[in-house]
């Protein structure tokens, strides 16, 4: 017995010797030491550490030998199972599940780890948050963001019921990625920042390299949001002076200032740090899938830039990444710059089954940010938050309360106490008088403050059901206007639709440019109703900005401006009640269309400015203007019967607003009006 104990212990000391020669990266002294571990715990019969071993042989070995690494993690549970050891069966299971979905095995992993889900409930292992976090990234992988979510939540819930936050900013990272994937990027900067926080405790670490990478997401997040200063001071005041520090860093700042100068429409400067970020992408250890993402972007710059040939080479190699790992995401962007660039090139063919595909990758994008289980699982999560955050809140009132009842006891029994030490010195014949008046006083305030609770218990209790039944009120007017804008934007699509199949039974040119004029101005609408009924916040609101973006890239699509006609949009951050952004979106409209058709003849290049801004305390002023032939010079706007002209009139009109029509080195529509009083609270 005593020579078995020995061997065990022996093998315990080559072990620990090995683990420490690895941390010194020598690998040859890390073998020896494996070695005679393994001959002493095989002559001791000592199945855990055999099973130490070789995990310690799995983990360390390259992802690459993937046959061996899977050998001794098998070997690792066959001699673990030996010795019965449920706890360390649990944490082995784990890593193997971890070492699958490394290799992009995520099926494989998902029922490993649900596996062991049920393995670790059965032994009452309070761990399990650690296995549902793994399962957030496998699931996510394969697309099934629903059950990402659900585990992401899940994970962060149980940590905290079992009060195992050490790890908790990961979770809050992992829940901040699914609703980034959703395109719901205020929850992401959200959790983002609430990762951040629980990481570093309020104190910015340049040197942490987890602190970086939060930093790095809340940028990202902000560019996406269209939030492109408060993102370029946080990447210039924090992480950037970071990076220089730092070996290889300036790759991740590098595609920062890419994205941010991307989403200002900056290409020039966005081109200029896409290269930089190039020399970083050739590294073994990169995620591929950023590398993806990134190289979509840089078709994109230089789609923007025009540079035709270089965004199908990033896009090229940005399908072929995404094809690779099968990312829905990286398929839709891919799919819709290859439309675009086929659509160019006259590839008219390709062009309409990139655009397909676009389509049906778009679509399945909008079926996971628009599943009504996603939605509910959020809302449960953020109801059972502050429910959590109200119980706190509760417990420290009713301990509050109970210190001062405590508080006033104490100071009842002094007063008392004073007043029987006075009744002493006192003559002894009216002390029981002396006490009968102080009791009843004491019985009256006691009265007098039980009323009072009581009374502001009914008031609280009045408080809660009224509110409660103002938020049921509210979700249901939410969903209302939701589905309203959904049916009617629906409805705008059926138009489009009658609108085209006309359009294809007639001959005459006249009644085809009214077909298609029409389609324009249906479509116009139906952007608005389309941005309402998407909107998580604002139902009765809409951000011109997007809006106009939107308008403009659609009408330079349909009108075919095969790039003659340069649109250039200086649009500050207004936001217009949908009453008003119909028309102003139908004047938009009617004049870019006006200008395509008649200020640039015979293939004339040109370009079209189309500006809004909100004077302070004045009106909205809206610009649309050309640099074309202008209007003939008998031309009279006021008295013209033209239908553009009069219907851009009469919205102006609805709109209560001013009309104006100048000749400077092309034609300029100047709108004025004041927004709409409801926009103004």
């Amino acid at each position: 017995m005593q020579k078995l104990n020995y061997e065990q212990g022996l093998g315990n000391c080559y072990l620990f010797e090995a683990k420490g020669y690895h941390v010194n990266k020598d690998q040859e002294k890390v073998n020896s030491q494996l070695q005679k571990a393994m001959a002493s715990y095989t002559t001791a019969k000592y199945n855990p550490g055999l099973a130490d071993v070789c995990l310690f042989r799995a983990r360390i070995t390259p992802m690459d030998d993937s046959l061996k690494k899977s050998r001794l993690f098998d070997s690792a549970l066959h001699f673990i199972r030996e010795a019965g050891d449920v706890i360390k069966e649990a944490f082995i299971l784990k890593d193997i599940a971890d070492f699958h979905l490394n290799q992009r095995k995520y099926e494989l992993a998902i029922q490993e780890l649900l596996s062991l889900l049920e393995f670790q409930k059965k032994t009452g292992d309070i761990k399990i948050h650690y296995t549902t976090d793994l399962l957030v990234p496998c699931y996510r992988s394969v697309g099934n963001r629903k059950e990402a979510l659900r585990y992401a939540i899940a994970t962060i819930d149980h940590s905290q019921k079992v009060k195992d936050t050490a790890y908790i900013f990961t979770f809050y990272q992992r829940l901040a990625q699914i609703y980034f994937d959703l395109g719901n990027f205020d929850k992401a900067e959200i959790y983002y920042k609430k990762g951040l926080d629980s990481y570093t405790h309020g104190r910015w670490d340049p040197g942490s390299r987890i602190a970086r990478q939060f930093m790095n997401n809340i940028i990202s997040t902000l560019a996406a949001r269209l939030k492109c200063d408060e993102a370029l001071d946080l990447l210039e005041n924090y992480l950037a002076p970071a990076a220089k520090e730092v070996a290889d860093a300036m790759d991740n700042v590098n595609a920062l200032y890419t994205d941010i100068y991307f989403y200002k429409n900056d290409f020039k400067k966005a081109e200029s740090y896409f290269l930089k970020r190039l020399q970083y992408q050739n590294r073994p250890s990169y995620n591929k899938e950023l590398e993806g993402v990134f190289m979509s972007r840089g078709a994109e710059i230089y789609y923007g830039l025009k540079q035709y040939d270089k965004a199908k080479y990033y896009n090229d190699s940005a399908y072929q990444f995404g094809k690779m790992l099968g990312s829905v995401f990286i398929l839709e962007v891919t799919n819709k710059i290859h439309y675009k660039l086929d659509s160019i090139t006259g590839n008219y063919a390709s062009a309409l089954r990139h655009y397909q595909e676009y389509k049906r990758y778009f679509d399945l994008l909008q079926e996971n940010q628009l599943d009504r289980q996603l939605i509910e699982i959020a809302v449960q999560y953020e109801t059972d938050q502050k429910n959590s955050e109200l119980n706190l809140l509760n417990t420290q009132a009713k301990l509050q309360q109970k210190a001062i009842q405590q508080g006033n006891t104490l100071r009842n029994f002094m007063i008392a106490g004073s007043v029987l030490l006075l009744l002493l010195l006192l003559v002894i014949f009216n002390r029981y008088r002396v006490k009968q008046r102080a009791n009843q006083l004491l019985q009256n305030k006691q009265a007098e403050i039980n009323r009072q609770n009581q009374v502001l218990e009914k008031m609280v209790q009045e408080e809660k059901m009224i509110t409660a039944e103002k938020d049921k009120l509210l979700q249901e007017k939410e969903w209302l206007m939701k589905e309203i804008n959904h049916r009617v934007k629906n409805n705008l699509q059926v138009v489009m639709s009658l609108l085209n199949t006309q359009s294809a039974y007639l001959k005459d040119e006249a009644a085809l440019n009214a077909i298609h004029e029409s389609r324009h101005r249906v479509h116009a609408i139906s952007l608005i109703h389309r941005k309402l009924y998407q909107s998580d916040e604002q139902l009765t609101e809409i951000d011109m900005a997007s809006y106009v973006k939107e308008v403009a890239e659609y009408l330079a699509d349909s009108l075919d401006t095969s790039h003659r006609i340069n649109f250039r949009l200086l649009i500050d951050p207004v936001k217009l009640d949908v009453t008003q952004a119909v028309p102003t979106g139908l004047i938009i409209n009617e004049a870019v269309t006006n200008a395509v058709k008649y200020a640039f003849p015979n293939e004339r290049k040109g370009q079209i400015d189309i500006s809004m801004y909100k004077k302070v305390k004045g009106p909205i002023e809206l610009t649309i203007q050309d640099d074309g032939i202008g209007l003939p010079p008998d031309f009279d706007w006021q008295q013209t019967e033209s239908l553009g002209m009069s219907l851009m009139q009469g919205l102006c009109r609805q709109l209560d607003g001013t009309f104006d029509v100048l000749q400077q080195n092309g034609v300029t529509i100047k709108i004025s009006f004041e927004p709409a009083k409801s926009m103004l609270v």
